[in-house]
């Protein structure tokens, strides 16, 4: 476990639903979260009728723990619907052995694929599979079709029959192409399986892709990989202020040059919408160093309102533990805006 999700871990099953929900938003691109952890949130968010913020998560995957209670979960919930993501992240390996369980949750295309995916024995028998669905996709985007292409890539990942050098190869031909098709997206998807930095300049390149889908996967996998090399070719991107994706990136990465490239980011940026999303980020760090940066901001009164960064600056002063007086401070005010 990395000492970002150590420093979080301790507001895990808090009482506090702005708190839970604040936490979630800061991992919502970590990686290898235990799945006892998984099952926790999911408890937590069930015994006090909260909506499952864990489901927010891109880069989670259930296994038996979090799959029980998940199973609890969707009996006990009004809203179903609500837990429809973590269905989709299901290991696959663990899915098949909550068949009954989930049936009614999954359509029976994904499930007809899910079966097939199963069946296979070597790559060669996978591979015109996945080619089909690719073929479905591309002529029809429908969900339940990228379900069945993330299977068959989790699949083919899990019994050795895709590397990164092969994702990645194919990536980069897919790049130099007029047009993309929803293969190269899930080769950016693949790439989450094999962080390596030599995997970071296409990646980067493909956030700039018209094709949203790619640009979705490829930051999805950014977010995992918490590189110096993801730093590097991400600033000047960000320092164009053209979109919030790469930014957006940056603070799902969390560590300290990440950090300081935030502060840098902050230091050089004119914009108010910019400059909120940088504030926001550098709250969801944790950090006391960047407490002079926060205040400041915060102190100008200016904001777009895109952002509620009250809940927001009300988690990091709880989490970083730095002035019970200003927890009472946000108190008030909160009382005062709703009276």
């Amino acid at each position: 476990m990395d000492s970002f999700l150590k420093r979080v871990e301790p507001y895990w099953n808090t009482s506090d639903e702005t708190v839970l929900k604040i936490i979630m938003l800061s991992l919502r691109g970590q990686a290898g979260i235990p799945d006892r952890l998984i099952a926790e949130s999911l408890r937590n968010s069930r015994q006090n009728g909260w909506f499952p913020y864990i489901s927010w998560l891109n880069g989670i995957t259930l296994k038996e723990e979090a799959v029980q209670e998940l199973t609890v979960s969707l009996k006990a919930s009004e809203n179903p619907h609500f837990f429809q993501p973590l269905i989709e992240k299901i290991d696959i390996g663990v899915l098949a052995r909550y068949k009954d369980e989930l049936y009614s949750f999954i359509t029976n295309d994904v499930w007809d694929y899910y079966e097939k995916i199963l069946s296979c024995n070597t790559k060669n028998e996978l591979y015109p599979l996945y080619t089909e669905i690719i073929r479905k996709l591309d002529e029809n985007y429908e969900p339940q079709f990228l379900i069945s292409a993330k299977m068959a890539v989790d699949y083919m990942v899990k019994k050795n029959w895709m590397d990164g050098e092969e994702a990645v190869g194919e990536l980069e031909e897919a790049l130099q192409s007029p047009s993309t098709s929803f293969h190269t997206a899930m080769n950016a998807y693949a790439l989450s399986y094999f962080p390596d930095d030599r995997y970071v300049y296409p990646l980067v390149k493909a956030l700039t892709s018209e094709d949203i889908l790619l640009r979705g996967m490829a930051a999805q996998t950014l977010c995992t990989y918490h590189s110096s090399a993801v730093i590097e070719e991400l600033y000047p991107l960000c320092q164009m202020e053209e979109e919030t994706l790469p930014l957006q990136v940056l603070i799902q990465i969390k560590t300290d040059e990440a950090l300081q490239a935030l502060r840098q980011l902050y230091s050089e940026s004119k914009d108010l919408e910019y400059r909120e999303a940088i504030v926001e980020g550098m709250c969801l760090h944790f950090s006391e160093d960047t407490l002079h940066e926060i205040e400041e901001f915060m102190e100008q009164g200016q904001f777009t309102g895109l952002i509620d960064l009250d809940e927001v600056t009300y988690v990091y002063y709880k989490v970083v533990d730095l002035d019970r007086i200003r927890l009472l401070l946000w108190k008030d005010h909160e009382e005062q805006e709703s009276s």
